[in-house]
């Protein structure tokens, strides 16, 4: 063989296939999986700040009117200011259900069917279903707390998935 079938036998250089983009090296692979990690933990931290300040926010709520019922020891208020909070607490934990029309009987069944119970229907809670129409009613002020604060508990998990704000 000579130069010149030599020369007649050479091709052009060809270049290697493009690289799997999974190839990439290990310090990436371990940057990325940290800011999976991050954005996951972030997530779930923000889910939670967000799930213990909507409870606490309505709990802390239901201890000032309580406080506010300690210092004035009116019945009629207390109940009014129950019958609101049950209501902002009811929208945000179960939205759009259309518990902004409901009242009465309808309403008091709800409250029974969210709290496990009958005691809004037929215990101390039925002042909810008409009281605060009434110009004057007489409850037992520690038994409704307590009723609301159990039903406090009892919704509170289905905070987080109401909407925001209360």
């Amino acid at each position: 063989m000579g130069v010149d079938e030599l020369l007649l036998n050479l091709q052009d250089i060809q270049p290697p296939p493009e690289p799997a983009w999974w190839l990439l090296p290990p310090a990436t692979w371990f940057v990325l999986g940290i800011l999976l990690l991050l954005a996951t933990g972030s997530r779930w931290y923000r889910r939670r700040r967000a799930r213990n300040w909507q409870g606490a926010s309505a709990r802390a709520e239901l201890e000032r009117i309580a406080a506010r019922h300690v210092a004035d020891r009116d019945d009629m208020l207390l109940v009014r200011s129950l019958a609101g909070w049950l209501k902002r607490v009811a929208l945000q934990a179960f939205p759009g259900q259309g518990l902004e029309r409901m009242c009465g009987q309808r309403w008091l069944r709800f409250l029974d069917h969210s709290a496990g119970n009958t005691h809004f229907s037929r215990g101390q809670g039925a002042v909810f279903g008409d009281a605060v129409y009434r110009r004057q009613v007489e409850v037992d002020s520690d038994a409704l707390l307590g009723l609301c604060r159990k039903w406090l508990a009892r919704v509170q998990p289905r905070l987080t998935r109401g909407r925001p704000g209360c």
